[in-house]
């Protein structure tokens, strides 16, 4: 009699632990596959971010020109800038797709016409001809002619320095003597753009064009991933 209770009672201790201990096996095998599926997501690529408005783009670009100390509106810009300022569109959601291009139209950092716009007189002489849109062009131009480079420190430090830029772009006689240094050694094409992107506004103008070409690619996916 008191081995029967005794085993009943028994039975009874190790139901008390029976449902605790499935709990625990059931814990101890599904843990292994819950971690895996964890690190299968984890490792997953993520997710696309959305393509931010050309609004949202263009006014990160231009925000990353004003916070330079030595920067104002009209300036030149260099390659470093730029790439940098590609590299915070990368951030929000924006991969320009030819940022090589961009970057190739850029002027570097070390360029002749650089250095010398952003000496100590060179931003000043600079800003007294940022409103003529074809002046970086005249200049650049300028300075792959014959004595180009010191016509262009002498008119850099010389106060009325400006008024020559004005009278190439602005003159028919600039015009006759800009025809004149096209003829010159070095001087083929003087009138004409480089081509290459000297402001913030030509970039941004530039970039349009990068935009609506990763919008086009964009709508292709999206049509694609939708066909069956």
């Amino acid at each position: 009699m008191s081995g029967s209770l005794s085993g009943s009672c028994g039975r009874l201790a190790a139901g008390r632990w029976l449902q605790p201990l499935a709990m625990l096996v059931l814990v101890v095998i599904c843990t292994p596959t819950a971690l895996a599926q964890d690190a299968e997501e984890s490792q997953a690529a993520p997710q696309e971010k959305p393509l931010p408005t050309f609004e949202v783009a263009s006014n990160s670009v231009r925000r990353d020109f004003v916070a330079l100390s030595y920067y104002k509106p009209g300036d030149v810009i260099s390659k470093s800038e730029v790439d940098q300022a590609l590299e915070h569109l990368r951030l929000l959601g924006w991969s320009v797709s030819d940022a090589k291009e961009v970057l190739a139209k850029i002027p570097g950092d070390k360029e002749f016409l650089i250095r010398q716009l952003r000496s100590e007189k060179g931003f000043k002489f600079m800003r007294s001809i940022s409103k003529w849109p074809s002046a970086y062009d005249r200049l650049d131009r300028l300075t792959g002619l014959a004595n180009g480079r010191q016509i262009l420190i002498d008119l850099i430090n010389d106060r009325g320095g400006h008024e020559l830029v004005d009278y190439l772009i602005n003159t028919d006689g600039g015009a006759a003597m800009g025809q004149m240094l096209s003829q010159t050694p070095g001087g083929g094409d003087f009138k004409k753009p480089t081509g290459k992107i000297y402001t913030v506004d030509q970039l941004i103008e530039r970039l349009k064009e990068s935009y609506a070409k990763t919008l086009e690619l964009r709508k292709q996916q999206a049509e694609e991933n939708d066909q069956p």
